[in-house]
C-alpha cells in the first residue's frame, strides 16, 4: 500500500483517511466475482455447473446454457460460432440421413447457397430442401427451450 505516490501527498493530508480510502478501493478490486451483488442478487460466472437432468454426461455450465443471440439455424450449421459448438451435434442427431446431407451441402456451400441449391447438390428434391430448413429451425427452438430451462436449476 505505501508506494511510491505517497511521497507527493502534502504533508497537511489526512493519512489515516487517505489510507482507509486505498484500502476499500483495493478491496473493492481484488474481491471475487461470486461475492459482488447487482441488485441486490449475487453474481453467478459463467463457468459455474448446472444440473441438467435430461442432458449429456457431461458437467454443463451456465456459459454452454446460454442462449445463442444468433438463430440457432445459423449456429447449428457453423455459419456462427464455428463447428466446435457443441449444440450442432445436439441439433443434427434429429436428422435422418438425407436431411444431414441437406444442411451440410448448405452449411459448406458458402455465401451464394441456398437451400434449394443445396437439396439439389445432396441429390434429392429441392422442395425437400423446406422440409429441412423447417426441422433445423424447429430443433433449434426445442433446444433454445430446453437449455432456458435446465439454465433455471443451477447447482454450487
Amino acid at each position: 500500500m505505501l508506494d511510491d505516490t505517497w511521497i507527493d501527498e502534502p504533508s497537511g493530508v489526512d493519512f489515516r483517511g487517505r489510507l482507509r480510502e486505498r484500502v476499500n478501493r483495493e478491496h473493492e478490486v481484488h474481491r471475487p466475482i461470486a461475492e459482488r451483488q447487482i441488485g441486490g442478487r449475487l453474481v453467478a460466472s459463467l463457468d459455474a455447473p448446472v444440473a441438467w437432468a435430461a442432458g449429456p454426461a457431461g458437467t454443463l455450465t451456465m456459459l454452454d446454457m446460454h442462449a445463442a443471440p444468433d438463430p440457432t439455424e445459423a449456429v447449428a450449421l457453423g455459419r456462427v460460432g464455428g463447428w466446435h459448438d457443441p449444440r450442432i451435434d445436439r441439433v443434427l442427431a434429429h436428422l435422418d440421413d438425407r436431411e444431414r446431407a441437406v444442411a451440410m451441402a448448405y452449411a459448406e456451400g458458402g455465401d451464394g447457397m441456398t437451400w434449394r441449391l443445396a437439396a439439389a447438390a445432396a441429390g434429392v428434391d429441392p422442395k425437400f430442401a423446406t422440409r429441412v430448413q423447417t426441422k433445423l429451425q424447429r430443433e433449434g427452438r426445442k433446444l433454445r427451450e430446453r437449455l432456458n430451462a435446465a439454465a433455471g436449476t443451477v447447482t454450487r
